[in-house]
C-alpha cells in the first residue's frame, strides 16, 4: 500500500520519492513474489531510468526493468487460464517493455474483451501510453 502512495506521489517528477518507491516495490516483490508488484517494480525502474542524468544509471535502470518484466511475464503465464483481466493486462504491458508487438496486442486484446469501457481500461492505457513513451525516449540505449 505504502508503494502505491509513494508511485503517485512520484508521479510529480521527484525524483527522491521516485527513488524511494522503487525501493518499496522491489522489496515487495522479492517478498511476494506477486505480479501487481512486479509489473510495478519494472515499470518504476524504466521511469526512473528516463528520470536520470547518468547514461550508465539509465541503462541500468533500464536493463533491470526489462529483465523484471521478464519474470513477471512468467508469473502471469503460469496464471493465464484464469480468465483474470489483470493477468491479461499486465502480460500486454511486459511483451510491450520487452518489444514482443504480437503479445503485446493479443494480451490486451484479450484483457480488453473481459471489461466493458471501465477504470480498469483506463488505468492500463494510461500506463502502457507511458510506458511506451518511456521506452521510445530510451531506445537509443538498448542494446
Amino acid at each position: 500500500m505504502w508503494s502505491t502512495v509513494q508511485e503517485k506521489v512520484a508521479e510529480t517528477g521527484n525524483l527522491g520519492y521516485l527513488k524511494k518507491c522503487k525501493g518499496y516495490l522491489e522489496r515487495s516483490f522479492v517478498a511476494n513474489r506477486s505480479y501487481y508488484a512486479g509489473v510495478n517494480y519494472a515499470f518504476s525502474l524504466i521511469c526512473l531510468a528516463s528520470s536520470l542524468d547518468s547514461v550508465i544509471d539509465k541503462k541500468a535502470n533500464l536493463s533491470w526493468g526489462i529483465e523484471k518484466y521478464k519474470e513477471v511475464k512468467k508469473i502471469c503465464l503460469e496464471r493465464e487460464n484464469e480468465d483474470d483481466y489483470w493477468v491479461c493486462a499486465t502480460i500486454a504491458e511486459c511483451c510491450l517493455a520487452t518489444g514482443d508487438k504480437e503479445g503485446e496486442i493479443k494480451y490486451s486484446e484479450k484483457a480488453f474483451g473481459m471489461i466493458k469501457d471501465g477504470w480498469q481500461k483506463e488505468i492500463t492505457k494510461k500506463q502502457m501510453k507511458e510506458l511506451k513513451g518511456h521506452i521510445q525516449e530510451l531506445s537509443g540505449l538498448m542494446c
